[in-house]
C-alpha cells in the first residue's frame, strides 16, 4: 500500500455511495471476445477516473458489485494509474495484474481484461 490512504478512502466511499452499483449505469458493459479470451470496454476518462473505471469493468466481468472486490489499491497504486493515464497527452498503456486478471488500460479510454488462466 502506498502512503496516500486518504485518496483510497475517498475511492472506497465513492463505491459505497453507489450502493455497490456501477457509478455510471449508462457505461457500456465489457464485451467478450472468444478469439482473445478477453473483455473490452471503452470509457470516457472525462466522466470517470481510470481507477474507478477499472473497478467497474472488473466487477462487471466478475458479475459482482464493486464493493465485493478487494480494494484496488491493495493491488496497484490507483493514484499513479490515474495520474499516468489522465496526465498523458500521448497514447499510453498501463498493464497490471489485479486479482489474477490482466488489466490493460489505455489513455484513449480502452480497458481490456483477460481472465486468469
Amino acid at each position: 500500500m502506498n502512503g496516500n490512504d486518504s485518496g483510497h478512502r475517498e475511492q472506497a466511499q465513492a463505491w459505497e455511495l453507489t450502493g455497490g452499483e456501477l457509478a455510471d449505469a449508462d457505461a457500456p458493459e465489457p464485451t467478450y471476445d472468444p478469439m482473445t479470451d478477453s473483455y473490452t470496454t471503452t470509457v470516457s476518462f472525462a466522466d470517470v477516473s481510470p481507477s474507478i473505471a477499472v473497478a467497474e469493468a472488473l466487477a462487471s466481468v466478475r458479475h459482482c458489485e464493486t464493493t465485493a472486490l478487494s480494494p484496488l489499491y491493495d493491488e496497484i497504486d490507483t493514484d499513479a494509474l490515474d495520474a499516468i493515464i489522465m496526465g498523458s497527452g500521448d497514447s499510453v498503456t498501463v498493464t497490471a495484474t489485479i486479482d489474477g486478471f490482466e488489466v490493460v488500460v489505455t489513455s484513449g479510454g480502452k480497458i481490456e481484461i483477460s481472465p486468469p488462466e
